[in-house]
């Protein structure tokens, strides 16, 4: 049985979300060097001229990559073996012979 649309959603959905939360993080990173550090414009701070939203964000986006990176793993790992094991039982009627009891 292959994974349909939903169902890989479902299982890969988070694992997704820490990898965008990652690439968010990485184009941050970039806004603040390139503009911050090359251009010396002020971008960021936490005390002084500049906003302050660049630390909230990357602190944001840190702690949910931080959580739903080994949630995700552990989760599509889960629902993985479950749905191998699910495939994996011999049912009547997918091309397995019948139980015969030999009384």
């Amino acid at each position: 049985m292959t994974m349909t649309r939903r169902r890989t959603l479902i299982t890969f959905a988070p694992l997704a979300l820490g990898g965008l939360a990652l690439a968010l993080f990485a184009a941050l990173m970039a806004y603040l060097f390139v503009f911050g550090s090359m251009l010396g414009l002020p971008v960021s701070t936490l005390d002084g001229l500049g906003p302050t939203w660049p630390m909230t964000a990357a602190t944001i986006l840190l702690i949910t990559a931080a959580i739903s990176l080994p949630v995700g793993g552990l989760w599509a790992a889960a629902v993985t073996v479950a749905a191998a094991r699910r495939n994996a039982q011999p049912r009547p009627g997918n091309g397995m012979p019948e139980a015969v009891s030999v009384s």
